[in-house]
């Protein structure tokens, strides 16, 4: 997660979450195991992992700043 943050400039909340839902998809695809360990919840506007959700919910719609 440190990683989409640092190399992709203006990442939003929303973008970072649906990132870690293909990321996840990638990852089991391929290595038949979870990278993320928390469960994956289907919200209004997509794929949300709640923890990554509510650490960084104070940026709203703008960029993440790392």
């Amino acid at each position: 997660m440190d990683y989409l943050i640092c190399r992709c400039e203006d990442i939003t909340p929303l973008a970072l979450q649906k990132a870690l839902y293909y990321i996840q998809g990638f990852y089991y695809a391929f290595l038949e195991e979870f990278l993320i360990p928390d469960e994956c919840e289907a919200w209004v506007h997509g794929p949300v992992y709640s923890d990554v959700y509510f650490k960084y919910s104070s940026y709203k719609c703008d960029p993440i700043k790392n």
